[in-house]
């Protein structure tokens, strides 16, 4: 599984935001960095490299993180189980993949993709 190489998500309980990505796509969470806010992960079987945060606070100028999983139709059960919402149905995009929007519990956007030269 590819990994999001870098992201900021933005949530007012960033420990509750942390719970979700960990339940929906099992990336491993602690606190660090020179604020308590802070929240970094590193995704399933990657190095232990930290690649992104969840911090306090919002930014309307960020854009939403697109996450490689293995399967965008297993990804929406999970979120949804999770405590997030659908906001952009599967799609294909011809000869690369399928595509769907999600919403996490504080709000944020992301995108789950997975890849599939056949998608039609």
């Amino acid at each position: 599984m590819a990994r999001v190489v870098h992201y900021n998500i933005h949530a007012e309980d960033p420990e509750h935001t942390s719970r979700f990505y960990a339940e929906a796509f099992g990336w491993r969470l602690e606190k660090g960095g020179s604020s308590e806010d802070y929240v970094f992960s590193s995704a399933p079987g990657a190095e232990p490299v930290y690649h992104g945060k969840i911090r306090r606070g919002h930014d309307e100028n960020d854009l939403p993180v697109t996450i490689r999983v293995p399967s965008v139709d297993e990804s929406l059960t999970r979120v949804t189980a999770s405590g997030g919402r659908v906001v952009m149905p599967k799609r294909s995009i011809p000869g690369v993949g399928h595509l769907a929007y999600c919403e996490d519990p504080e709000g944020n956007v992301f995108g789950v993709f997975s890849a599939d030269s056949a998608a039609r």
